[in-house]
């Protein structure tokens, strides 16, 4: 990467940090092969994020990521709350009932998100996605 500001080594060491303070397993030979690849472009786009910059790992696992335009977004640890915030929203509105959750997750108003650029979205739904698998 042109831009990198973190090594691919440190980035993915980071990611596993956060995950582990997360209690995410990311034991792969424990995945579905489907599982598995989604959980590949999960890791690759956040492991990117670190490497550029924006996705910051805090000493306790706490990520924090700073889209191109806009205030540093925090993702706390998921509660009964965060898992509450989809049950108004339809079956079948997947990204929505996701977005509601992170946004319960991050402390941020509503519609927040929604005013991201593409690419500062994809990595907040990524780690939202990560989260609440």
């Amino acid at each position: 990467m042109a831009d990198e500001k973190v090594a691919l080594e440190v980035a993915l060491s980071e990611f596993e940090r956060m995950c582990s303070a997360r209690r995410v397993d990311i034991d792969e030979s424990k995945m579905s092969e489907e599982d598995r690849e989604s959980f590949v472009d999960l890791r690759d786009k956040l492991v990117a994020a670190i490497c550029e910059g924006s996705l910051v790992v805090a000493d306790d696992g706490t990520p924090t990521y700073t889209p191109r335009s806009g205030e540093p977004i925090t993702f706390h640890p998921a509660t009964g709350a965060t898992f509450m915030a989809a049950d108004d929203i339809k079956e079948g509105k997947n990204v929505r009932k996701t977005v509601a959750m992170m946004t319960e997750m991050t402390r941020s108003k509503q519609g927040a998100f929604a005013t991201l650029e593409a690419h500062d979205f994809k990595v907040c739904l990524s780690l939202g996605q990560l989260f609440l698998a």
